[in-house]
């Protein structure tokens, strides 16, 4: 459904800005910056201010419902610039026909590190959506589209907060809202997360939670819980609303 004059201002005034920050940053000087676990710069669905840092590689393997595989590659090809690209693999395990979905991009850059006093800032696109319904040929969750992030460590060390905006469709869509925290425990070894997304959109809003084991610096694997209030929210929405249990194995490794 389109939105009125004034879902439009929003849009505008939302692109405008993110616009805005990103020409003033190109100009920032670029400092280096010290590693974070690989989880911290994505929780679960919703991204962080981090990026990877100059000449790291990260591969990201998702196993989710009905034998799917979502894969991603992302690279960190400046100090504030990390690129990606990710596909959806539907049925891969199990014995139905496998489906490939075509692949698609990702960009984080962070143009403001932080001071205490401000968080850190980000701006990026995602074009990945999740679970591709193949009689409708679409994505029953779309892509996250631009979004802006800003974190902050607060309370204690290693306790991350970001909250951000997204909007995937600037015709029809409106701007979508999201929050998520990481944990590190002291010495690494286990990462807490939680999410909140979709905020103001009822029909979509997803509560997720997880834990990622931090076998090195390199390898983790993180078994998260999406949809927990599924069951709550299914009378807002068209879709089958069901808690989802998903494993994810990432790797690091610099080039």
């Amino acid at each position: 459904m389109l939105l009125g004059r004034g879902g439009t201002m929003k849009r505008g005034f939302f692109a405008a800005g993110l616009s805005s920050l990103f020409c003033m940053a190109v100009q920032a000087a670029a400092p280096v910056r010290v590693a974070h676990p690989v989880s911290i710069y994505h929780a679960i669905d919703t991204p962080t201010s981090e990026v990877l840092e100059y000449g790291s590689f990260a591969f990201t393997t998702r196993f989710f419902r009905e034998g799917g595989v979502l894969a991603n590659m992302a690279f960190g090809v400046f100090q504030r610039l990390m690129i990606g690209a990710s596909f959806e693999v539907d049925n891969y395990i199990g014995h139905e026909a496998v489906d490939l979905q075509r692949p698609e991009l990702q960009m984080k850059f962070r143009f403001y590190d932080g001071d205490g006093a401000l968080p850190a800032m980000a701006v990026g696109y995602d074009g990945q959506g999740y679970h591709f319904d193949d009689s409708q040929r679409v994505y029953l969750d779309s892509k996250r589209g631009l979004f802006l992030t800003l974190t902050q460590e607060l309370l204690v060390s290693g306790f991350e907060v970001t909250a951000g905006g997204n909007i995937a469709d600037f015709e029809r869509d409106s701007v979508k809202g999201f929050l998520n925290f990481s944990w590190t425990a002291p010495g690494g070894g286990l990462n807490l997360v939680g999410e909140y997304d979709n905020i103001r959109h009822s029909r979509t809003a997803r509560l997720n939670a997880g834990m990622n084991l931090l076998f090195s610096p390199f390898l983790q694997m993180g078994f998260h819980a999406r949809d927990l209030i599924g069951e709550e929210t299914k009378g807002n929405s068209s879709e089958d609303r069901r808690l989802e249990r998903i494993i994810e194995i990432r790797y690091r490794t610099s080039f």
